[in-house]
Formats: structure tokens, C-alpha cells, sequence
């Protein structure tokens, strides 16, 4: 369960962080 919520919030930074360098 950790994991997957780990994995979610990576890939929520991720979206985050190529929104903002494309920006």
C-alpha cells in the first residue's frame, strides 16, 4: 500500500515538474 501511494505521488510530482519545465 505504501508503495503504491509512493508511486502515485512520484508520478503526481512528475506530471507537476513537466508542467512546469514546458510552462
Amino acid at each position: 500500500m505504501l508503495v503504491g501511494m509512493s508511486g502515485l505521488a512520484a508520478a503526481a510530482i512528475h506530471i507537476l515538474l513537466n508542467v512546469f519545465q514546458t510552462a
